[in-house]
């Protein structure tokens, strides 16, 4: 069973918080260079700490798998049935950027197939979710579900 929103809007939401007081003050930025030569700050380490912690302990015995923790050998993590996938801040040059263009990213894989996924965006207080047999939606700071549908793209061809 995928977890739903509720049970992860309040991580995203702490996470955001956290993400949020380093973005308002760029002395606390930190920025590192990690090996792939991408850009790692505090918001990303301090988000990562909360998101990890808190999908540990609301769903005990359920890996997580985050851009910024160390990973298990891909020996290990191959045969993991249910599994968190996190990007703590998805964007961060856009975050060092100071653009308003990052988000907080958390997906529940069954093997390599997605159950769940959820997006905050820090700057809006909104949340996108998807959950398998339940739709899309986004979620505004009020905790209003609004459903999400998409209409069908048609393929115009010249006759």
């Amino acid at each position: 069973m995928a977890p739903q929103i509720q049970d992860i809007l309040p991580i995203l939401r702490q996470a955001s918080a956290a993400i949020l007081a380093i973005y308002d003050d760029v002395s606390k930025f930190n920025t590192e260079i990690k090996t792939d030569n991408s850009p790692v700050t505090d918001a990303d380490k301090r988000a990562n700490d909360i998101i990890t912690r808190g999908l540990s302990r609301h769903f005990p015995g359920v890996p997580v798998i985050s851009e910024e923790s160390k990973h298990e050998s891909y020996d290990n993590r191959k045969d993991y049935s249910h599994y968190f996938l996190v990007d703590p801040l998805d964007g961060t040059k856009e975050f060092i950027n100071r653009n308003g263009e990052f988000t907080i990213n958390i997906a529940f894989m069954d093997g390599p197939h997605p159950q769940a996924g959820f997006i905050y965006v820090p700057l809006t207080n909104i949340a996108y979710a998807a959950e398998k047999g339940d739709g899309a939606f986004r979620i505004n700071a009020e905790d209003e579900k609004i459903p999400l549908s998409s209409q069908p793209f048609f393929y115009l061809t010249a006759e």
